[in-house]
């Protein structure tokens, strides 16, 4: 039961998920920054696997979380196709922060916004070859607010999408 090196398919096999993955990712990231950058300052984002410390006012007493954007990848089962592409599926939430104790309104527009802007029907996002269309079966939607501690009003976008790699 000794560990056999891999052959040299499934090396390539390897790479090309690892890279494709990393497209992915890198699409749906250039996304959610685009969103970002509608907002009047930017809004901050907490990307994956990246060091995120919501930032405080501290011009108000108490000092207050700043809202910002946070966002989370996930993957679901991928499956071959008959066409000798792979499907490559998942979703993403983006998640809305608010400060708590600043009410609902404006953190639920937000997400809204964050609904529409990820619409199936606008353009596909491509990065380096790969295109990753959002789910028009399962388009984005809001979920109900909680509160994140005492600290924040947290409002849950998930958006469902998927891409399919030749093999």
């Amino acid at each position: 039961s000794a560990i056999r090196p891999l052959s040299h398919v499934d090396r390539r096999v390897c790479k090309v998920a690892t890279y494709d993955d990393a497209k992915i990712d890198t699409a749906l990231m250039n996304r959610v920054a685009a969103f970002a950058e509608t907002f009047t300052p930017d809004m901050l984002v907490g990307y994956p696997n990246r060091k995120f410390v919501p930032p405080v006012d501290e011009s108000v007493v108490p000092p207050k979380g700043v809202k910002h954007l946070r966002a989370f990848l996930f993957r679901t089962p991928t499956a071959a196709t008959a066409f000798r592409t792979r499907l490559v599926q998942g979703f993403m939430q983006l998640s809305v922060y608010w400060p708590f104790d600043e009410g609902t309104i404006k953190p639920n527009e937000i997400a809204g916004a964050a609904v529409a802007f990820f619409d199936p029907q606008l353009p596909w996002l491509t990065f380096e070859g790969v295109t990753v269309r959002i789910d028009p079966g399962r388009p984005p939607y809001k979920s109900s607010p909680l509160q994140d501690g005492t600290a924040w009003w947290h409002v849950p976008v998930t958006i469902n999408w998927f891409c399919q790699i030749n093999t």
